[in-house]
């Protein structure tokens, strides 16, 4: 067998297994290869060592502590009502609150006596306004049936444009509203707002 041969056919073994190893495999028609790759695994995970274990233990009690603290905070205010800042006295007032109180002196007993006195006139006073009132009205709608009746005896047409509602029982006219002149050298906003709401926490 000649050299040249045979180092021919090493080479097309060689040829051969390297692409045994590449796992290349071919359609029966043609030299085209379609080539997959080697299965790549993933790596193990590294050993955490006890310092990085420590950290993360020192980092879950600082979040569970933080969310005990959230808790605590919650549960101090589960009944405290958001404050409204119209009905808070200022600093100002609360620091003045000594200096602003006055002692009344007791009431003696003459006094007492007369403030009940008048309470008492009072609500006579509004009683018997009540009770006038009502008759009043009272009167008038009993005026104004006997008046209806008696209309419906003479003629019953005059009865029936008795009873329709009156339009104009209660006169109401309104107008407007009507157009202003323009501000001078006033700058139209462009819609961009700053909210300045404050947040209760």
């Amino acid at each position: 067998m000649n050299l040249s041969v045979l180092s021919h056919r090493l080479s097309n073994v060689s040829l051969l297994s390297h692409k045994v190893l590449q796992r290349n495999f071919h359609t029966a028609n043609g030299p085209v290869f379609f080539q997959a790759t080697d299965p790549l695994w993933g790596s193990p995970l590294k050993k955490k060592s006890k310092a990085h274990l420590e950290l993360q233990k020192i980092r879950a009690e600082k979040k569970k502590k933080k969310l005990l603290k959230e808790i605590k905070k919650l549960e101090k205010n589960a009944g405290q009502l958001k404050p409204l800042e119209e009905a808070e006295p200022t600093m100002t007032l609360i620091s003045e609150t000594e200096l602003r109180k006055r002692e009344l002196p007791p009431l003696t007993r003459e006094q007492q006596d007369r403030r009940r006195q008048r309470e008492l006139e009072w609500c006579r006073h509004t009683q018997q306004r009540h009770a006038e009132e009502v008759q009043t009205v009272a009167a008038t709608l009993r005026a104004q049936q006997t008046a209806l009746r008696e209309l419906k005896k003479v003629s019953l047409e005059l009865w029936t444009e008795a009873v329709q509602p009156e339009p104009l029982g209660l006169p109401f006219s309104r107008r407007g509203p009507a157009l202003s002149l323009p501000i001078p050298q006033y700058a139209s906003p462009d819609g961009d707002y700053i909210d300045v709401s404050k947040v209760w926490k």
